[in-house]
Formats: structure tokens, C-alpha cells, sequence
């Protein structure tokens, strides 16, 4: 009999209870673990805590109908779906049931080998992968609920923001976070990424005089040091632009503000607290919240003419789609800068983008040095 999302029921009538256990699970994952107590949840009928814990032999019994009747029932709310039906439409994205297809993939006991029919891992089965290629297929078709996925800033916004931000009254409000804000387009970096550098992230280039050299914390996609090596930061005439600029009015100021830790090379950037794991997160919740209430500024809103969503990772997917259009290649722009950072510049009334030899960033502006090529559009 088939379940409906409001029948306050957790699973179905066919599924056998699987044995529990007390005692501690093997594997632990924060974000998957949540998603993960939810299934089991669904599976045995019953409310699971998020202390729950299983072990592997209560898990053995999972099979890849019943991780997909879940995805189905997280869908659709009922494990009676006919996908041919049009009036039938997904409720949830198909995003989210990757995402709980991965959390339960995860505590999996064969969690690397495709399921065979009689054992392997059930997430990596033709029924599972069923569900989540039909609801792709739906979102095609426009049904179902919208994205909700964030846009990328147009050129016109991201100069509002900058603005808007050196109009407000606090030090943090202004030029601490406008220099975040022109770090993270320079970089193409992520939030995160922005609020772990420290001052002894930034030295002199060992090649050019007139650039600056910093290594990036990055927080996503690296597991090894040769993948990210330290960026090149240029100057540019544009101020809304100008990474430099921005580093050099925020750096003399910090001090006063308590910055820096009285010149500690170890010291934060952009937070004058010191615990390495609290500081950086800390200074990324402020930067956020900020952006969000420029955001939401009828200011901001009266520039801002494309419908979507906006969030801080807008910035990022700016700075990438602002690449591009400037002749960096779609490779480039995959990588995060992290093998071939990116300056971003304006050169008015002309136009044009410089591209540095030894795979050094594409800029635009006006700075014209031995071991350079100059582009014009």
C-alpha cells in the first residue's frame, strides 16, 4: 500500500525490521548523518534522534527498491508513481535527492561497488537512478518546484554593492568588507575561502615587481598542496576593481581597529579573534550578513532588474561568468582560479584584457610589463 507525505507513516508495510544497535557507528558524517537518520526514520516507521546510531549489520538488509521507493516518497510524497503521468509533479529538487542519495551511500557497508543484484551498494542501482533522472526530466519540462539556486551578480549590482558598502558608517560595514568583497572577485573564491587568509598570505611576487602574491585557504575540491598554489594579485584603474587598492586602504586601518594582533604574521585578515577554527567562521557569518542586508536595500533592489535569487555566492559565480567573457576558457574557470587565478579590471574608454605568460591571470587595464601580451576586444 502506498504511503502519503501526510499520513504521518515512515516507511513501507513490506520493509522488515532491520536489527538495531546502541552501540557507536562506524562512520560519522555532520551533514550526511542528518539526512542519513531521516531515511531510517522513513524505513523502520518509527523517529529516530539524531544521537541514533546504527551499525553495519542494520544495515545489511537495504536494498536498492527501498532507497528508491524513499527518494520517490521524498519527491512525491507517495511511493505509488507513475512518471508518465504529467499531473504528478516532483515537490522537491533533484538536487535533494542526490543529496540523499549520497548521505545514505555513505553509511553503506559495500559503499564502493555497484549493486550486482545480490549485494553491493543500493544507491548505485538502475532503480535509484531512475528516480533521480525522471525528476531531472521533469524539471526540464518546467514542473514541480522552481530552483532555487542563486544567480550571479551583474556587473551593474556588484558595483552597487561596493558602493553601498563604502556609504555605510562601521569600519566592518566599509572597508572590511568591501576589500573582502574585491579579494573574492579577484580570487574567484568562495566566502570561506576569503575569511581564512592571514596577513603572512600576502607577499611581493618573486617575478613581478608591480603584483602581489597570496595563498588561498581553499575549503572545497583540493585534497592535494601542488593543486593550489599562490595566486597573483594585479593592480587595476577601475577602484571598484582594484584588489590592490582595496587591500591597502583596509591594511592601513585595520590596525586601529585592532586588527592584526599587533602585527603578527600568523594573525587573521579580516578578524582580529584568534581561535583558528571559531575566527574564520566568525568572520564569515559578519561578511555574509552584511552582503544579505545590501541585498535586501531598496538602494540595491532599485539597480537589480533580473529576477533570481541572490546570496553570497552570487559573488563568486559573478567573478566566473566576468572571467569568461574575458576570454578565460571554461577549464579555467572550472579550476577556481586555483592553477590560473583570474584579475579582474576595466580599462575605459578602451577596452582590452592582458594575459600574463606562465599561466598568470587574465586582467584588463592598463598595465603594460616585459612578459606581457596585450588583448584588445
Amino acid at each position: 500500500m502506498a504511503n502519503n507525505a501526510n499520513d504521518g507513516a515512515f516507511g513501507l508495510e513490506d520493509v522488515p525490521d532491520l536489527p538495531e544497535a546502541p552501540t557507536e557507528q562506524p562512520k560519522y558524517n555532520r551533514d550526511y548523518h542528518r539526512l542519513f537518520v531521516k531515511f531510517m526514520s522513513w524505513l523502520h516507521k518509527r523517529t529516530y534522534t539524531k544521537a541514533a546510531r546504527f551499525q553495519p549489520s542494520a544495515l545489511a538488509g537495504i536494498q536498492p527498491h527501498h532507497v528508491a521507493d524513499y527518494l520517490k516518497w521524498r519527491a512525491y510524497g507517495t511511493t505509488d508513481v507513475d512518471f508518465k503521468d504529467l499531473e504528478q509533479n516532483p515537490t522537491c529538487r533533484s538536487s535533494t535527492l542526490e543529496q540523499d542519495k549520497k548521505a545514505i551511500s555513505f553509511y553503506m557497508p559495500i559503499k564502493g561497488a555497484t549493486w550486482n543484484g545480490t549485494s553491493g551498494n543500493p544507491t548505485k542501482s538502475d532503480p535509484v537512478n531512475e528516480v533521480v533522472k525522471e525528476v531531472k526530466k521533469a524539471e526540464t519540462q518546467h514542473r514541480g518546484k522552481k530552483s532555487c539556486a542563486t544567480r550571479d551578480l551583474t556587473e551593474t549590482e556588484y558595483r552597487k554593492v561596493v558602493h553601498e558598502l563604502y556609504g555605510k558608517g562601521s569600519f566592518e560595514s566599509t572597508i572590511r568588507t568591501a576589500c573582502m568583497l574585491k579579494q573574492q572577485v579577484h580570487l574567484i573564491t568562495r566566502t570561506d575561502d576569503i575569511s581564512k587568509l592571514k596577513y603572512s598570505d600576502y607577499k611581493p611576487h618573486p617575478d613581478f615587481p608591480f603584483a602581489l602574491s597570496c595563498k588561498v585557504h581553499w575549503s572545497k575540491n583540493i585534497s592535494e598542496e601542488r593543486q593550489c598554489p599562490d595566486q597573483i594579485i594585479l593592480g587595476s584603474m577601475d577602484t571598484d576593481f582594484c584588489a590592490m587598492l582595496g587591500l591597502a586602504n583596509y591594511m592601513e586601518a585595520s590596525f586601529n581597529y585592532g586588527y592584526g594582533a599587533a602585527g603578527r604574521e600568523d594573525a587573521f585578515l579580516f578578524t582580529p579573534e584568534s581561535d583558528p577554527k571559531l575566527a574564520p567562521k566568525h568572520c564569515n557569518a559578519a561578511y555574509r550578513n552584511i552582503l544579505k542586508a545590501v541585498f535586501l536595500s531598496a538602494p540595491f533592489l532599485a539597480v537589480a532588474l533580473i529576477a533570481g535569487v541572490l546570496g553570497s555566492h552570487s559573488i563568486r559565480k559573478f567573478a566566473a561568468t566576468l572571467a569568461r567573457g574575458m576570454g578565460a576558457t571554461a577549464d579555467e574557470v572550472d579550476m577556481q582560479g586555483i592553477t590560473t587565478g583570474f584579475a579582474i579590471a576595466h580599462n575605459d574608454p578602451q577596452k582590452g584584457k592582458i594575459r600574463l605568460t606562465l599561466k598568470i591571470p587574465y586582467c584588463s587595464g592598463t598595465v603594460d610589463k616585459s612578459r606581457i601580451i596585450l588583448w584588445t576586444q
